[in-house]
């Protein structure tokens, strides 16, 4: 266009110098020479541009056409066995996705080594208007860019080569097509795949990862709200076109019938609509609205079946599993039932970000926005960058200039301990003293300011405002501050340390950590005495900590034990059949030991009366019986306070270990 309008230019330009002007015959002559050649230039820009090539889908039509240049022939990249002549190898990232800001390799090679190719070009393109295509390396020496086209770049290498390395950098998000034209080493052939070719040989498409670490430290909350803003403006038609949704459930819309593509488009309409519905409560109220949509959608998957949209290929053997086992249930246990086990443990590459296998809950609806997801967390993060670049700008501003004035706040974080005069370590009346020191010293103080030049005034009052803007107050002793500064400095150093709430975080996970290890114990292995298995399972435990040994063990044993299944010891030694109270059982208890006692005693002293009351002819006959009757009957009285003794004891101990 620029050769043309030149000619156009010159063309009318020599017309009117003619008309104005009076010419000869060897000036009509050098006319038409003049005129032949600019047409015979303007010929050869078209012949060697190529009529017929396609031209730039971008927007800038300085940057190279894409399609088969003119004269050349288009070669059949596929040949026998369905083996292509030339093909891009990106690696694992076509299956797993990209990561936003991270650099990966494009190789471009030929199947065969002994094949080899001489030209390359390499081009992006985007699927979505509100993401970029990343960056692509441009080496001097290795690629050739042309200008303001940042999309595409040529191989600037001339042997020819069996295989070609492109670096390139990830965008923040959407899915990107990468494309190759790869001419051959007589530079007479070129091969590349059609624009309606999505995954190829020469063309491959790559999505960002499904999820991210961002995503997956994000609260339940949060996520709520994302998804309250990933499903403002979006439209289930175009929802339900996206491929990364088509692939996850294993369908291809293009191929429904169109009554079956109404009805899926339906379903996602109803989905964005419940949500919207939810997110326009307020946020104490938002939680509990989406759990009645997870219950509404559980209730209709238990009712009907799975819905025109199927479930996702990694959670539809968990849903159906869950529907032979919960469907029967009635209520919350039926809700809770589809919540049992649907955690699994994720990798952080999936944007399932609580990780549940259940396909009912709305915070799984996130996957089917992963567009407006990595839109959202692009826009989030250069809204965090512009924060903290503001406030370097405002710290730079408000930083005073001389640093023989102040101390640098790293470099007391970099110390052990805080620097501080020697007066902070000693009493009262010491530090009162100073105070009266400093008070008959004030007026030397203020002479010797009054003789300093005027302009060493001027800065030190400059650095004085600029300490009173800063929100970090620096540690001087007190001979240098007035009593006012005491009050700060004294709780300055009274503030805990980061050691100091580090060493407390550490106690506190450590007594988390050992009281969740005992509560899972006590409820799972605990079968018959609790005390002596938890006491042996805490030794075990404790051992793996090399600080807070004791604190370990003293919080499995107590979470242990209240979480057991606890035996039932039966401290009731009345003779009728029901179960008294402990205290009541315990009073019968006395009663009947001191009961049984005295009956012993009556039993003896009546013994002896019989004894003294018998017959003088009886007794030689009757001795042997009496002793034996006697020890018989002290042997028993010995067993019986034996027994009671130990049952009481038994009781004591039950109740000690309770």
């Amino acid at each position: 266009m620029l050769d043309l309008a030149r000619v156009w230019l010159y063309f009318k330009v020599t017309v009117l110098s003619r008309r104005t002007f009076e010419v000869g015959p060897i000036q009509n002559q050098m006319f038409l020479v003049n005129t032949f050649f600019l047409l015979l230039v303007l010929g050869i820009q078209i012949q060697r541009k190529g009529i017929y090539a396609r031209p730039s889908s971008d927007i800038r039509r300085s940057c190279p056409s894409t399609g088969i240049p003119q004269g050349s022939q288009r070669g059949v990249n596929v040949r026998h066995d369905n083996k292509p002549v030339f093909k891009i190898d990106v690696g694992g990232i076509q299956k797993h996705g990209y990561e936003s800001g991270q650099q990966y390799e494009v190789n471009v090679l030929a199947q065969d080594p002994n094949t080899q190719f001489g030209d390359v070009l390499l081009w992006l393109q985007t699927e979505s208007d509100r993401c970029k295509v990343g960056k692509l390396g441009a080496t001097k020496g290795l690629y050739l860019q042309p200008e303001n086209c940042p999309h595409m770049v040529f191989k600037d290498t001339k042997p020819a080569a069996h295989k070609f390395t492109f670096k390139w950098t990830a965008p923040a998000c959407g899915c990107i097509l990468i494309r190759a034209r790869v001419e051959s080493a007589d530079k007479s052939v070129y091969f590349m795949e059609d624009e309606d070719v999505v995954n190829g040989y020469l063309t491959k498409r790559i999505c960002p990862q499904e999820g991210s670490v961002t995503l997956k430290q994000m609260s339940k909350q949060e996520k709520y709200k994302l998804l309250c803003e990933v499903t403002d403006g979006a439209t289930a038609d175009d929802v339900a076109r996206r491929t990364y949704v088509q692939t996850r459930r294993k369908v291809d819309f293009s191929k429904m019938p169109w009554i079956e593509q109404e009805a899926w488009i339906l379903v996602f309409d109803q989905r964005i609509f419940e949500v919207q519905q939810c997110c326009k409560m307020i946020p104490s109220e938002q939680e509990n609205c989406l759990s009645d949509v997870r219950r509404h959608r559980i209730d209709k998957f238990c009712a009907y079946g799975e819905s025109i949209v199927p479930f996702t290929d990694k959670r539809r053997d968990f849903m159906i599993k869950r529907q032979d086992e919960c469907c029967w249930r009635l209520g919350e246990g039926r809700y809770q039932c589809f919540s049992s086990g649907s955690m699994m443990d994720g990798t952080g590459r999936h944007v399932d970000a609580i990780e549940n296998m259940d396909e009912s809950d709305p915070i799984n609806d996130l996957e089917d926005f992963r567009t407006e997801i990595g839109y959202k967390l692009v826009q989030s993060k250069n809204d965090m960058d512009d924060d903290l670049q503001n406030n370097r700008m405002i710290l730079t501003k408000n930083e005073p200039k001389n640093d023989d004035n102040i101390h640098s706040v790293g470099k007391m974080a970099d110390k052990k301990e805080i620097p501080h005069d020697e007066s902070f370590s000693q009493n009262k009346t010491d530090d009162y003293n100073e105070l009266k020191d400093d008070e008959s010293n004030e007026n030397e103080n203020v002479d010797e300011s009054e003789n300093l030049p005027k302009e060493e005034k001027q800065t030190n009052n400059k650095h004085k405002n600029d300490l009173d803007e800063t929100t970090v107050k620096l540690v001087t002793s007190p001979s240098r501050q007035k009593k006012d500064d005491i009050t700060t400095s004294t709780s300055t150093f009274t503030t805990e340390t980061s050691k100091v709430l580090k060493r407390k975080f550490q106690r506190t996970k450590t007594k988390l950590e050992c009281c969740d290890l005992g509560k899972k114990y006590g409820i799972g292995y605990i079968h018959g005495d609790a005390w002596d298995m938890c006491e042996n399972e805490a030794h075990v435990t404790a051992k793996q900590y090399k600080a807070g040994k004791r604190r370990c063990k003293n919080f499995f044993m107590r979470c242990c034990i209240e979480h057991s299944k606890r035996t039932i010891v039966d401290v009731d030694d009345d003779s009728d059949d029901n179960e008294d109270d402990t205290e009541i059982d315990e009073l019968d208890e006395t009663k009947q030991i001191v009961n049984e006692n005295e009956n012993n005693e009556k039993a003896i002293t009546n013994d002896n009366d019989e004894k003294v009351t018998d017959d003088e002819g009886d007794e030689d006959s009757d001795d042997i019986d009496d002793n034996s009757r006697r020890r018989r009957k002290n042997k028993n009285n010995r067993k019986r306070r034996r027994r009671n003794k130990n049952k009481k004891s038994r009781s004591e101990k039950s109740r000690k270990r309770i």
